[in-house]
Order: C-alpha cells, then sequence, then structure tokens
C-alpha cells in the first residue's frame, strides 16, 4: 500500500533547531563586533587626522604671520622663535617689528595649546637664506612617529608637522 501524500510531508523535518538558531547568533554576533570594533579604530583615526589638520592649519598662520611683518622677517625676529614670554600689547599702539614677532610666537603658541593637545611649536631660519623651518608638534597616542626632531625633553616623542617655506 502507498502511503497517502499527506503523511510522506509530515515524515520530513520542517523548520530550525535550537543548535542552528545558536550556531547562526554567533556567526551574527562575531560580525557584529567586528563591525563595532571598525568603528572605533576609524573614530581614533579621524581623532588623529583631525590633529593634524590643525597641526597644517597653524604652520600655515604663523608663515602668513611673517609675511605679513616683512620688517621682523629681514631684522632676524623670527629666526629661532619659540615659546614666547610674555605678550606685548601691540592692539591698540604701534610696535616695533620684533614686539610684532614676539606677539605673532605668544598667539600663535597660545593657539597650538588650545587646538592641540599640549601642542607647541617653533620656528627656525635654515641657513642664511630666508627660508624657515616651522615644527608644531602635539601628544597622539594613537600614532607613533619615528622622527627624531619630534622629541619633547619633557614629554617624550611626540607626533610633529614640519613646514619649510621661504619668507
Amino acid at each position: 500500500m502507498r502511503r497517502p501524500a499527506q503523511s510522506q510531508r509530515n515524515d520530513r523535518q520542517t523548520g530550525l533547531t535550537l543548535i542552528e538558531v545558536l550556531i547562526t547568533l554567533l556567526i551574527f554576533s562575531i560580525g557584529l563586533m567586528g563591525a563595532a570594533s571598525m568603528q572605533v579604530t576609524g573614530l581614533r583615526m579621524n581623532q588623529s587626522a583631525h590633529f593634524r589638520t590643525m597641526a597644517v592649519v597653524q604652520a600655515h598662520d604663523l608663515a602668513d604671520r611673517m609675511r605679513a611683518n616683512a620688517a621682523g622677517v629681514a631684522a632676524g625676529a623670527y629666526d629661532t622663535l619659540t615659546l614666547a614670554g610674555s605678550r606685548p600689547q601691540c592692539e591698540n599702539q604701534y610696535c616695533s617689528p620684533s614686539e610684532v614677532a614676539q606677539f605673532d610666537a605668544h598667539e600663535w603658541n597660545n593657539s597650538n595649546s588650545k587646538l592641540l593637545p599640549l601642542g607647541s611649536g617653533h620656528v627656525q631660519r635654515t641657513g642664511s637664506s630666508n627660508v624657515f623651518r616651522i615644527r608644531v608638534m602635539w601628544q597622539d597616542d594613537r600614532t607613533v612617529t619615528q622622527d627624531s626632531a619630534c622629541v619633547d625633553e619633557e614629554l617624550g616623542q611626540m607626533s610633529c608637522f614640519t613646514m619649510e617655506f621661504e619668507a
């Protein structure tokens, strides 16, 4: 005797077993953890890129300040510019080109410290020509720089951006 078609369909297993569901959930959760890890890494690298962009903007800012104070550049006021001590009052009175250079250094390094973590910078004339090297340094745990010029005596290895330009 032949079985009816209805009873043949009932003999086959239909649906998913509990083990199949658990394996599917495991594979899905591993994929979600990988996606979350990529998101965190992307956010970290985005912050590093932001710091580097701010350093580039700051270096160009000082280069523009130096171009605007050609007399200060000619007088050598920018030759070895580092952290400035006092801030000259140049907003409402006349300042000499050297005082403008000191004002620029103070304002520039103040901006560096506000925009970048432990940000600082310095300028150095390279040789006897009007070529200057501007270096902006900051602390960034996300990137490792092997440049020996990016070492601070107190803080150790730093990230840095270096730009040379002719004034």
